[in-house]
């Protein structure tokens, strides 16, 4: 029996939801038997109508594209794999192409170099502090004496909380310990210079607990050895990164009751109604798939930025107010349970100082990073009616410099006072300058913030459940 004249072959039509065009799809062939592939072509005919099309293999989200003009819409809904990242919200979708079947981009109206427009298209990590004056709301950075001087309603607690931290200069030595640093100093073994005397604090005015003095020494001692090695040897951003938890970790412990540090670099500020938004143009970000740039949005209003910092220090709540705010939660929708900017597992935590880390010339702006992270915080306070004009301080750790900046909202502009230098953990005052002004921010946030939090926050959460009634 001849099982080529028996077995009749019919040609596998495959037809592309984007191009339209037929290509012919190779059949199964008995074993034994080798067959040569002629090129079909295909041709006019009432088969080629009735014949419906195989639906390509579903790829990654990215790539199921519509391209306009080639089919039905509905038609190319069903077809496509239902994506897990629907639900998760998002930056505006990309501006649509023009009709006709073809996905090539559109020219820009604006001068272009490069074939690449020069006025819209932004890389997310180019953007300066100063690009942020140009979005909604505005963040303008600002020395305290330009605020003090412009800006006549100042709120009292932004000016308290820079005066303590600007007393913090040349006394930074805890006075209890002059003899631990002269003994250091006649030590062979490891010759350390001894602070003057007119760094010394006088004991009344040391800001930390007589009884962990020595051991918080011993903790500077390594921290300021070990950045002087990364300093000299180049480190990456995570061993600065580890520098600079090692210094965090030491104050958790010793207000361990009242403060948490969380370690948050991979929480986003989900809600799109508590990110900054650009007022025009389009962001070009980088599409690993694809090996090529992309525009993530391009409208006339803008779109949305999410930024993330590493660090965190909130207040540690007690069992009576994390049930006023799970009560207060039941109340309100699911992205909005959250007494912060975000909508993951750090909800329920109040944060009062944000910590972004970097190493020694990084690509990236670590104050972009915290204004945007701080203006979520804001438009968080705003949309709930909180005040807005309660400090928010953060810290910007580059290599061994730390830098404080405070933020606070004056009308309806998110001000950002700073950069002022915190100090150096590569050598022994700038170390403990440091130490002063961590200790300052965290006794503001145990009494200051919670007093503003209890007051404003709880008692917010506190009322929901009875407007229900």
């Amino acid at each position: 029996m001849n099982l080529r004249s028996s077995s009749k072959r019919q040609p596998l039509l495959e037809t592309s939801c984007n191009s339209g065009q037929t290509k012919r799809k190779a059949s199964a062939t008995p074993a034994g038997h080798e067959t040569t592939t002629k090129k079909f072509k295909p041709t006019k005919g009432p088969h080629l109508n009735h014949m419906a099309p195989i639906p390509q293999r579903p790829s990654s989200p990215r790539r199921n594209k519509t391209v306009p003009g080639s089919g039905d819409a509905a038609d190319l809904a069903h077809r496509q794999m239902p994506s897990v990242l629907s639900s998760v919200p998002s930056l505006p979708p990309s501006k649509p192409t023009q009709s006709g079947g073809s996905s090539r981009r559109t020219k820009s109206q604006s001068p272009t170099r490069g074939g690449k427009s020069v006025n819209q298209i932004r890389s997310l990590d180019s953007y300066t502090i100063y690009d942020l004056e140009e979005c909604e709301p505005k963040v303008l950075m600002r020395e305290y004496d330009w605020v003090e001087k412009n800006m006549k309603e100042v709120p009292q607690e932004v000016m308290s909380l820079f005066k303590r931290l600007e007393r913090i200069s040349t006394k930074v030595f805890p006075s209890e310990l002059k003899a631990a640093f002269k003994e250091d100093a006649s030590d062979p073994s490891k010759p350390k210079p001894s602070p003057k005397a007119n760094e010394f604090l006088s004991p009344s005015s040391s800001l930390f607990p007589p009884q962990r003095l020595d051991h918080l020494k011993e903790v500077l001692d390594h921290t300021v050895y070990k950045s002087k090695q990364d300093y000299r040897k180049a480190a990456h951003e995570r061993d600065w990164a580890a520098v600079g938890a090692g210094v965090l970790l030491e104050f958790e412990l010793w207000s361990s009751q009242h403060i948490r540090l969380l370690n948050i670099e991979t929480v986003a500020i989900e809600v799109t109604d508590f990110r900054i938004r650009t007022q025009h143009g389009q962001i070009l970000q980088w599409d690993e798939e694809i090996n090529a740039p992309t525009s993530t949005a391009s409208n006339q209003e803008g779109c949305t930025i999410s930024r993330m910092v590493d660090w965190a220090m909130a207040l540690d709540l007690s069992e009576r107010e994390e049930r006023i705010v799970q009560r207060g939660n039941t109340t309100l929708p699911s992205y909005l349970r959250s007494v912060n900017q975000t909508s993951s597992w750090i909800r329920s935590f109040p944060i009062f100082l944000d910590i972004e880390m970097k190493k020694t010339h990084s690509d990236r702006d670590p104050k972009v990073q915290l204004a945007v992270w701080a203006c979520g915080a804001m438009l968080k306070r705003r949309w709930h009616g909180w005040d807005t004009r309660m400090p928010m301080p953060g810290i910007t750790v580059t290599g061994p410099i730390w830098e404080y900046f405070i933020f606070f909202e004056l009308n309806g502009e998110l001000i950002m006072i700073g950069p002022y230098n915190m100090g150096s953990t590569k050598e022994l005052h700038g170390m403990w300058k440091v130490a002063n002004c961590l200790q300052i921010l965290i006794e503001w946030g145990k009494n200051e913030y919670r007093q503003w939090w209890e007051k404003t926050v709880l008692k917010y959460f506190e009322r929901l459940p009875e407007q229900m009634m």
